[in-house]
């Protein structure tokens, strides 16, 4: 089942921190909805998984967060070789996805939305 799991946040001195509701599944999307958090090209975001530091996203400089980003992580052989050429979802299990917002504007607000396979 698609759930899509809804957060606003407001930056306080350019910084916000805020959390989904828990997620067992794979990230099918991240796609922001308002940009007014947004800080002349400087702003920064970080997405992970909240308990296991699962990395998930970055977003460095961004100028428009009118954006959808589609996480994928690249996957390793059994023989702990990368291999090229081919990414896959990135799972969370019963853990909330956490962003942080850097170098954002002030006092500006923002919203996005996750959208997940559970």
């Amino acid at each position: 089942m698609i759930v899509k799991h809804s957060v606003s946040f407001t930056c306080v001195a350019g910084a916000a921190t805020v959390y989904t509701g828990s997620i067992t599944g794979k990230i099918l999307a991240i796609i922001f909805t308002d940009k007014d958090f947004i800080s002349a090209g400087a702003t920064d975001l970080t997405f992970t998984g909240e308990t296991t530091g699962t990395a998930v996203m970055t977003a460095t400089n961004i100028a428009d967060a009118y954006h959808n980003y589609y996480p994928r992580s690249a996957p390793v052989s059994t023989a702990a070789a990368a291999i090229t050429d081919a990414y896959d979802f990135i799972w969370l299990h019963n853990e909330r996805l956490k962003l942080v917002v850097a170098d954002g504007d002030a006092t500006g607000v923002g919203e996005f939305f996750v959208l997940t396979e559970e």
